[in-house]
């Protein structure tokens, strides 16, 4: 938490990047991005596994939420 506090950004900020693109989606199935910044999905800081996981562990929160929404990858 505290290094959350320290380099997060709050909420206000930190969803603006967000809202940007789904008003204006890539054209790219599969995008990553840190903040603004488009990453490259290869070998280096984005991880399929780790995505995949993050995939997963996100639908079990929502399905304990009873609010769960499928959408298709």
């Amino acid at each position: 938490m505290e290094a959350l506090k320290q380099h997060g950004l709050p909420v206000e900020e930190g969803i603006k990047p967000i809202v940007t693109l789904i008003d204006d989606p890539p054209a790219e199935p599969l995008s990553a991005f840190i903040r603004k910044r488009r990453i490259a999905l290869g070998p280096g800081p984005f991880d399929p596994a780790a995505a995949e996981r993050l995939h997963e562990l996100t639908l079990k929160v929502i399905d304990s939420t009873g609010n769960r929404v499928s959408y298709p990858l």
